[in-house]
């Protein structure tokens, strides 16, 4: 028996090798429970956002069992810097960390070779997409998080990885607390001429998307990894969340006429969460998210008789994003994106 590393560039079955890729997750290699793992058809999809040019896929396989993937890609808007994702490797093979190493090697050599000098992940593609490691062993797991196992930080760090951007997910109790907290910027938005409305749940692809795909984009250019994305590219991140959670106390923030900001909400597993928000850079500085975050918690509160919440992700080094003591932290999620030098 002996493992054979594979590339889709250099396989003559593009199709089977695409096939192998995308269904490798969903045969139950991990055994941890709790974990979300996307169907074939994400993968395929998400092996296709790239021109072929700019990236490449492997496969471990041993006398026709696939054991092991991942996928590199360059980053446009960072030339020197490359991306590692897709990582899944057979944890119950004796050989996982010779798995591991073949994989971890095959993408570095490929990102140096096209002139990047480091390289990072785990990232999907791009920040847009699924990225980092979930570090926690804390039991609460949500669709919307980092997926792994818990081996596989690890199996990084013995490559020759270091953790190198930290984040942290918390969950709160004492929604009475958010809104006493955020109570004063709501008011001084106001007060200033700005208002709030929800998201149009009717009309909202064709009226409210492209306005939170415009918004996104001018307001995430200082986001640690930023790329721009497609219009197309940002839809099918958002169909598929607007058809599992209620959403529907999502608001946006406006000027007169003009949305100026954003905060995306739903309900998951009795929580509201606080998933994703956005201020123009003109508009930063005058208290918008906090306001927007009052506004959603008053109605969620009405309408849910929810108590608990949840922050999403944010860089460990946020303090802006300290989580309030006004309110209790029932846990916290952490979460690792590593580098190495090339």
């Amino acid at each position: 028996m002996m493992l054979k590393l594979i590339s889709r560039s250099h396989e003559t079955d593009g199709e089977l090798f695409v096939k192998e890729f995308s269904e490798l997750p969903s045969r139950g290699l991990v055994k941890s429970p709790g974990l979300a793992v996307p169907p074939a058809q994400y993968w395929q999809k998400l092996m296709g956002v790239l021109p072929k040019e700019i990236c490449e896929y492997w496969l471990v396989v041993d006398e026709g069992k696939t054991l092991g993937r991942i996928g590199a890609n360059l980053l446009p808007s960072y030339p020197h810097l490359g991306a590692i994702g897709f990582f899944t490797v057979d944890l119950v093979d004796s050989r996982k960390k010779e798995i591991s190493a073949m994989l971890l090697d095959a993408t570095t050599i490929w990102l140096k070779a096209k002139g990047c000098e480091s390289a990072t992940g785990p990232i999907n593609i791009n920040t847009w997409f699924p990225y980092r490691f979930r570090l926690d062993q804390e039991p609460q797991h949500f669709v919307w998080e980092p997926s792994n196992s818990p081996e596989y930080p690890s199996l990084w760090l013995e490559n020759g990885f270091k953790n190198d951007k930290n984040y942290y997910c918390v969950g709160n109790d004492n929604f009475k607390g958010v809104t006493a907290k955020t109570e004063k910027s709501y008011k001084k938005a106001t007060e200033l001429g700005f208002s709030f409305r929800k998201f149009d749940k009717e009309n909202f692809f064709e009226k409210d998307l492209p306005k939170l795909h415009e918004l996104t984009l001018k307001s995430y250019t200082k986001n640690y990894l930023f790329e721009p994305i497609s219009f197309e590219g940002f839809k099918q991140l958002y169909v598929p969340v607007m058809h599992h959670f209620d959403w529907s106390e999502s608001y946006f923030v406006q000027k007169g006429t003009q949305e100026v900001g954003f905060l995306f909400c739903f309900v998951d597993q009795e929580y509201f969460v606080y998933k994703t928000a956005g201020v123009l850079p003109d508009f930063q500085g005058k208290g918008l998210y906090s306001a927007l975050v009052h506004k959603a918690t008053i109605e969620a509160s009405r309408k849910y008789h929810l108590d608990k919440f949840i922050s999403a992700p944010f860089l460990e080094d946020n303090p802006s994003q300290t989580p309030s003591k006004k309110t209790a932290v029932l846990w916290t999620h952490h979460y690792v994106l590593m580098s190495k030098s090339l």
